[in-house]
């Protein structure tokens, strides 16, 4: 605000009288200190890029569980809530739970592989085998036919863990992957969806062959 804006409106009979120019720079400071303050924070509000965070954080609890964002970072916080806002289009799709698979633990590449269960259900009732798309054609000579189930895992690889973690940092990835799927993924999965854990696989590099 304007240096004595407010003394100056004042008629000039007022502005020499202490008491009219006390009046009005005790006004103009609590304008300039609690009013205008306000009006800003109320116009930064209109974009997720300029609000108080105490707005962005109000902001993404109103959203609902689809949108929590987990960061250390706060200024990230925007371009993670517009990415999540962009993917409640693919609701209901692989693409959230992978995507957060990269933003939240560094990069690692996750897959959601829907499960499938052999029709025969009097040999094989259901729940006692589930398999991933890529193993049915090898089962059905021991299962015969399968069907599509309403379940699913998450597939992880062994050996990108390994290359990107090591040993010991692969076990504290395992330790956080486990504490925070129940806020950070298990929201991306449809209601109608069973999720059936975590599939970890490896492939043997002179065989190419998957091993779960």
């Amino acid at each position: 605000m304007i240096k004595d804006w407010l003394k100056n409106r004042l008629t000039p009979e007022k502005q020499k009288s202490k008491l009219w120019c006390e009046f009005t720079d005790s006004l103009q400071t609590v304008l300039e200190k609690t009013v205008e303050p306000l009006l800003e924070r109320i116009s930064n509000r209109k974009s997720i890029f300029t609000m108080a965070p105490e707005d962005l954080d109000k902001r993404i609890a109103e959203l609902g569980k689809f949108f929590i964002i987990r960061t250390e970072n706060e200024k990230s916080k925007p371009i993670l809530l517009s990415q999540r806002l962009d993917e409640i289009h693919f609701k209901g799709t692989e693409r959230p739970i992978s995507s957060t698979f990269w933003r939240e633990f560094n990069n690692l590449p996750a897959k959601w592989a829907p499960l499938w269960a052999p029709a025969d259900q009097v040999h094989f009732p259901y729940g006692t085998v589930f398999l991933p798309h890529e193993l049915v054609e090898t089962a059905k000579s021991r299962y015969g036919e399968f069907f599509l189930t309403s379940r699913g895992v998450i597939q992880l690889s062994l050996n990108t863990l390994y290359e990107q973690y090591g040993y010991k940092e692969q076990a504290k990835l395992f330790r956080r992957l486990t504490e925070q799927f129940d806020q950070v993924i298990a929201p991306l999965i449809p209601l109608e969806i069973v999720y059936n854990g975590f599939h970890f696989f490896s492939i043997s590099p002179s065989r190419k062959k998957q091993n779960y």
